[in-house]
Order: C-alpha cells, then structure tokens, then sequence
C-alpha cells in the first residue's frame, strides 16, 4: 500500500515527465528533432496516467466503489485511450498539468520559493483562468474531433469517445466548465444568427444542455 507522500511524489514527478516530454513534442512541430519524433504518444501519457491513478489510491480498499465516481478516473482511461491517437488531442491535459503543478508549488512555498520552479509558476497563476477556460473548452471540442477523425478515416475510437463523454458529464458541475460551455453557445449563436434553419435547433439545444447543467447560457 502507497503512503499519502508516495503518491504525492507519483503525482508531482508524473506531472512534470509528462509536461517535459509533450513540450519536446511541441518543439517538434516548429523544429525538426527526428529521434524524438519517433517516441511513442503512449511515452508521454503513461506519466500523466500514473499521476491521475495516484490520486485514487485513498479509495483502496475502504471504499473501491468510490474510484467510479471520481473524475480523475475516467481522465486516466481516457488519457491511456488516447495513447494510440493524435497528440494534438493531449493538449487541453497538458494544459490542466501545467495549472495543477503551478498551484502545488505555490501553495508549498517554503520547498520551492528561491527556485526558478516558484517564479514560473506563480506567473502561470496570474494566468490560470484564462488557461482553465481554454482548457475545458479544448476538452468540450474532443468529442467532435473525435467524430471528425472518425468519418475521415473511418473508424471512431469508441473507447476514447465515451471516457470522454464520462469525463465531460462528471465536469459539468465545475464552475470553469460551465463557463466554457457558454462560451461555446455564445459564439455560435452569434455565427447561426443569419442561419434560420439551424436556428431554431440550436435553440432546442442550448435549452435542453442548461436543463441539463442547471446553468444559464445567455
């Protein structure tokens, strides 16, 4: 059995492989770095996975039941799901590790305040809401992309849709989701307005998703 601080290590050192390695990834979209460029996506997010399970060892064995209904699984399903996909879909978790890991240095001051590490990340703070924002509104997006990478090859990664479904319905109650979702409704609504035909639909739409997350869209 891990100890609270065991995990606590798990998820910090998991969070950081998997913030390394996707910046690498990224660089290689602007330069060409070819011996990195043939890593596996699976590299990458095996970290994050272990991050996300770290955090669930709590629930064992008192409460396993409970694993279930914690957001953070079917994040780590999903995040190992996507391990055969694009990387491009990593991204709004690599946004949400870069938030997370910024708000633990900072809140442990003490260990981390004549570092470089404090500095960084209490300027990634100033930004966390716009960050947070972007990054549920990229998570909203994956399901479509999914669809769309589906019909054009033929095959949709069911697995990795419906965690990501799971993960989205789980989400609803977080304050920065809902207002990505409006987010959404609002710019399409501004796009559809000229569009009658598909006006009236995405007004049956808009009505039966703030039902659904009891929250107001307009």
């Amino acid at each position: 059995m891990l100890t609270k601080d065991q995990c606590r290590k798990i998820w910090y050192h998991g969070n950081i492989a998997f913030i390394g390695l996707y910046s690498i990834f990224i660089t290689t979209i602007f330069i060409r770095l070819p011996y990195i460029k043939n890593i596996p996506l699976f590299i990458c997010n095996f970290p994050l996975v272990l991050s996300y399970l770290a955090t669930l060892v709590d629930y064992y064995p008192s409460n396993i039941s409970g694993i279930t209904k914690d957001g953070n699984f079917y994040a780590a399903l999903l995040i190992y799901s996507l391990s055969t996909s694009y990387r491009i879909f990593m991204l709004p978790f690599y946004l949400f590790s870069i938030v997370n890991l910024s708000s633990y240095i900072c809140s442990n001051r003490k260990e981390y305040e004549n570092s470089n590490y404090f500095i960084i990340s209490s300027i990634i703070l100033d930004n966390k809401k716009q960050m947070l924002l972007l990054a549920y509104t990229l998570e909203i997006i994956l399901p479509v992309l999914l669809i769309l990478k589906g019909l054009c090859f033929l095959g949709l990664e069911w697995m990795a849709f419906s965690l990501v479904i799971a993960l989205l319905k789980y989400e609803m109650k977080n304050s920065y989701m809902k207002k990505a979702v409006r987010n959404i409704f609002y710019t399409l609504e501004k796009l559809l307005y000229y569009v009658p035909s598909l006006k009236n639909r995405f007004f049956m739409l808009k009505s039966l998703v703030q039902e659904k997350i009891k929250y107001k869209l307009d």
